[in-house]
């Protein structure tokens, strides 16, 4: 059940991780987040023996999304059996099964280390293409 102060974006979706949090947790209701800020994931269900990692895009403008090395290895390591990266764009919300995907090839590029974009730094990351993902957009009521 949605909190009665959520408000569903209208097709423009803007969402947040926490909004995003809560449209999950009506389709995996034991889906909890990580208690620690540090972790290395972002919540876990025990009944769905699933890890996910969420990001949030305010774009969909090409055929993939930027999946860094260190999340995809964290995710993939993990103890839980399905290993999800979920991420929101402004029209679709989509969902990789990590365990279930090749493995991506990975390069070193130079991107933002922070949100306010003002450190910037190397990373290795790969792209991950959108037609291997699921799209749960209706799936979630948008």
């Amino acid at each position: 059940m949605l909190p009665k102060d959520f408000k569903l974006p209208k097709r423009y979706l803007k969402l947040n991780e926490n909004d995003l949090f809560i449209l999950l947790k009506n389709l995996i209701p034991d889906l909890t987040k990580s208690s620690n800020y540090y972790s290395t994931t972002d919540c876990t269900s025990t009944k769905k023996k699933m890890v996910v990692e969420m990001k949030c895009r305010t774009d969909e403008k090409w055929d993939s999304v930027l999946f860094e090395e260190k999340k995809y290895n964290e995710i993939l390591n993990h103890s839980m059996k399905n290993k999800r990266f979920i991420v929101s764009t402004p029209y679709n919300v989509w969902s990789w099964n990590i365990g279930d995907i090749q493995p991506p090839v990975f390069f070193d590029k130079w991107v933002p280390l922070d949100s306010s974009g003002q450190e910037w730094g190397w990373k290795k990351v790969t792209y991950l293409k959108y037609s291997l993902a699921e799209n749960i957009t209706k799936k979630l009521g948008l």
